[in-house]
This record gives structure tokens, sequence and C-alpha cells, in this order.
């Protein structure tokens, strides 16, 4: 027997959709007919782009009505809130002065907080810091062996010891 669809109960489900909000995963089966609707098309590959996602939840951030926010419009660029709920898309700087209580709405639901906590551009962890110092100062113990600077070998040494930590090391012991 043919699953039914879960949207809207009468025809039968043809396309498996996989969700994931908040930490959950949710599995839906669902006719061609509804999966269009929601915009995934007959290939089984979802319609998305950050500004649907952006438009979609815009319309949850207003609650004082829409007709309200969408008036609201940038002093500078002269961007209109509906046109960036439409696009998804910021026209200058000055966009996110004009819209800020939105915007402010619109980011915590994306990334659950109004401040970056994550690492920035460039940044390294602090295991992956760790393990590019070891390489270097391995390649430096190296050299100093090679030079048959033992003195200078033993410091190189030590010190790769108070990095190497169990667990984060699979070479073989340093001598």
């Amino acid at each position: 027997m043919d699953h039914p669809c879960d949207a809207c109960g009468n025809r039968p489900a043809e396309i498996r959709v996989t969700e994931v909000a908040r930490g959950r995963v949710e599995e839906r089966m669902l006719c061609r007919a509804c999966a269009a609707k929601l915009g995934v098309d007959s290939g089984s590959h979802a319609v998305f782009s950050v500004s649907k996602l952006v438009a979609g939840m815009g319309d949850q951030a207003a609650p004082n009505g829409l007709e309200r926010v969408d008036a609201v419009s940038c002093q500078s660029c002269g961007l209109r809130y509906a046109e960036f709920r439409d696009s998804g898309k910021l026209g200058c700087p000055e966009c996110y002065r004009a819209f800020s209580k939105d915007l402010a709405v619109l980011i915590r639901r994306l990334h659950g907080a109004l401040r970056h906590s994550g690492r920035g551009p460039g940044e390294r962890s602090a295991e992956q810091a760790i393990r590019l110092e070891l390489a270097s100062l391995r390649n430096q113990l190296a050299e100093a062996v090679a030079k048959e600077a033992y003195e200078g070998a033993a410091r190189l040494r030590d010190r790769i010891r108070e990095l190497k930590t169990p667990g984060t090391d699979s070479e073989e012991e340093i001598p």
C-alpha cells in the first residue's frame, strides 16, 4: 500500500523531504502537488535560497503587522523593508540601522544569538594551532639533530613533550 501524503493525506506520497530545524530532524512524505507548494521540485531537490528563508522568517518577525514594517525604508539607499524581505538582500550598510529592530529578530532566529561566538575568519582552533606548532617543532628538531646541535634539540624535545597530550598525537614517542 502506498503511503499517503503527510500534508494533504489524500494523494500517494512520492517525495521524501528531510527538514532539520532547531537540532531536530523531521522526515515527511509528500505528494507532488504538496511538494511543489513547499518549493520542492519533482526531482526531489529542494528549491532553496537564503532570500526565501529570510523572507519566510520576516513574516514572523513583525508582531505588529507587516504593513508597518514594510513601510520602513533606508534613508540612505531608499530600500524598503518589503523589498529586503522579498530579496533577502540589504541595499547598503545603513540598512542595518534602518531595519535594526527587525534584523535583530531575524539574526537571533538564524544564529541563535546577536553576538558572534565562534571563530573568526582565518582563526584556528587551539587544537589546530598545537598541531601546527608540533609539526614546526619536529622539523626544527630534525634539523638540530642533523646539525648535531644537541642542546637545542633537547629544548625542542622538551617543548614537544609539553605540547603533546594523550590522544592528540599518534606518532612515536620522542627520545
